[in-house]
Order: C-alpha cells, then structure tokens, then sequence
C-alpha cells in the first residue's frame, strides 16, 4: 500500500528482467507510481474493481496500458467493463478475472463458462475479453510448498479446460508447470494438423561426412524425442513426411514408405553430406530396408525400437562395417 516502495520495487523488477509485467495492485496511487517506471513496457493494471474502477480506467486511457476487471460477480464484471468503455477504455485494454479460488474451483469454473457463453452465444460484447486465471492462490491456503505447487498444477488445469486466456502461477518446479503446458498444448492442438516438424536434413552437435544419419517420422513427439536421445552423438536426422503420424502408425498407413525415403536421398544430396552411403532406420520400419537398398543403392541398417536404445545401438554398429 506504499506507492514510494512500490515505485522502487517496480524499478528493481524492471531492471533485472525484460519479461511483462503485471502491476498489483486496487490502490489507484500505488499502481500510478509503478506506471511512472514502466507504462511504456505496456503492463497489465491489476485491478479495478467496484469501488476503484474510475480511477484505474483513467489510468488505463492515460497511459494506454490494459486493464483486469476483477470481480466473482458476473453481473459487477459485466456493468463495470460497460462503463469502462464508455469512458474511453478501448476494447484491446480490457481482461476479465471472475476469481481462482482454489478451495471451490466448481465455482471458479462455472463463472469461466458463463463469462464464455454470453461472449460467444449471446454476443455480449462487454463479457468478449480475454479471461484471467490466478492458480497462485493456492500458495495463501496450503501450509506445505509441495502441497500448493500440485494445487496450483491442478487449478491451472481446471482453468485450461475451461478456456482461460492467460495464468498468474507461483511454483517454478518443472513438475508442477509440465501438466498444464502439455494439457494446453494437446487442447489447442487442431486434430486434422498433427504437431509435425519440417522434413529437412537436421543437424545433432557437430556432425561430418563420417558421421550417422538416421531416419525417422515428422511427428513432433517422435523427432524431438529422438533428437534429445541423440544428444552427445554427432550425427544427422532427418524426419520423412508422414503427416504428423508416429513410426508405426505411419509404415501401417503407407505414409513412410521405401520411396520416401529414397526421393528424399536425392533431393537432400545425402550423397554430397556423407561419405559412407548408410541409413538407419527406425526399428519399426524395418520392412522397408530390403526395398531402399535396391532402389537406391544405399546400405540400412536397422536401429532400435525405442530411441532410447540409439547410443548404444551406435556403439555395437557404427560406423558400419565394410561389405568385403
């Protein structure tokens, strides 16, 4: 509640980082004084409320920096974004927040539903603004740390599932974060465009003409997790089209096929990047080797299942033995 030390904090934050910032605060006079630091960094006001909502559009329109509206009353959120943009608020300025309380998320969700349906269903053009999540209050009902980084986890995803544009999180532990950035990711996901990775030659550490090329799919899961496997070996990549579908699933429905793999070979002058004419295969794509030899000349040997397995697949076979 001290605009002096608020002011002098903002400017310390400000210092030591170039990611946004939110300013927290329903004291007009303090958020005024953190604007003075860093209103031209476009920072989230947070937040007016009913008896504030005056002040903090004001300071919106005069600084040109977004807004929350922060109420658990549906009804209040809807009459003071009304009045905003009657005063001047312009309609990419304002962000809804209808609470996070962690110890009723039943509640929580059901105004995130609301707040969705009269936007999209009854066209309410006060309510059609991006939606805020705090999972972070659930640091102020759990004793433990461990205890409030999984509530956190579990409220950022009930708030994921329910269309929320934006999270405030407190834990920085890698455990807590993965379920909700991989939930967001598969929700937002279009499921008639698998996440893939362009088919081109890639590069692990430092590869030269000696150096292993392996073949596997484009689906994203699948290449970035052969590339991590592969991490420490000096060796090339390259993902065949398969329209974002898994090794199996791909050889099974014709999309990685012996002439894939071949056109490829030529189109990528794998000739021109390495020396010794071998290809490895994924182990589950095995049936086309016998087909790429012939075709293209080259030698296959075929490599493990499980990426897993690719080091010391490499150190029983490569680099691979000369044909007498």
């Amino acid at each position: 509640g001290d605009p002096f030390n608020f002011k002098k904090t903002v400017k310390l934050v400000d210092e030591n980082t170039e990611y946004p910032l939110v300013l927290c605060s329903f004291d007009p006079e303090v958020l005024e004084s953190g604007l003075e630091i860093v209103s031209n960094q476009n920072p989230l006001i947070y937040a007016a409320n009913k008896d504030n909502w005056e002040n903090v559009a004001d300071l919106a329109i005069e600084h040109g920096c977004p807004m929350t509206i922060s109420s658990t009353d549906i009804n209040e959120i809807a009459e003071i974004s009304t009045r905003s943009l009657a005063r001047g608020v312009e309609d990419d300025q304002i962000v809804l927040d209808p609470g996070t309380n962690p110890l009723d998320l039943r509640s929580t969700t059901n105004r995130l539903i609301k707040l969705r349906r009269a936007a999209i269903e009854d066209e309410f053009e006060a309510l059609r603004f991006p939606l805020l999540g705090i999972p972070s209050t659930t640091w102020m009902v759990e004793e433990s740390e461990n205890d409030a980084a999984f509530m956190e986890a579990t409220t950022a995803c009930a708030l994921v599932d329910n269309s929320i544009d934006a999270l405030i999180l407190h834990s920085d532990e890698v455990w807590s974060l993965m379920p909700t950035l991989i939930l967001r990711q598969d929700l937002y996901q279009d499921p008639r465009n698998p996440a893939s990775v362009e088919p081109e030659l890639r590069e692990v550490g430092e590869p030269d003409e000696n150096s292993p090329l392996l073949i596997t799919c484009n689906f994203a899961l699948t290449y970035y997790t052969v590339e991590g496997d592969s991490e420490g070996v000096d060796c090339y990549i390259y993902p065949v089209d398969t329209d974002g579908t898994s090794v199996t699933s791909a050889v099974a429905g014709d999309l990685m096929t012996a002439q894939k793999i071949v056109d490829a070979i030529e189109e990528h002058d794998f000739e021109e990047i390495v020396s010794h004419k071998t290809l490895i295969l994924p182990g589950d794509a095995a049936v086309l080797s016998g087909q790429i030899e012939v075709d293209s000349g080259w030698n296959v040997l075929v490599g493990p299942k499980d990426s897993s397995g690719i080091k010391d697949f490499l150190d029983d076979n490569w680099p691979p033995k000369k044909e007498k």
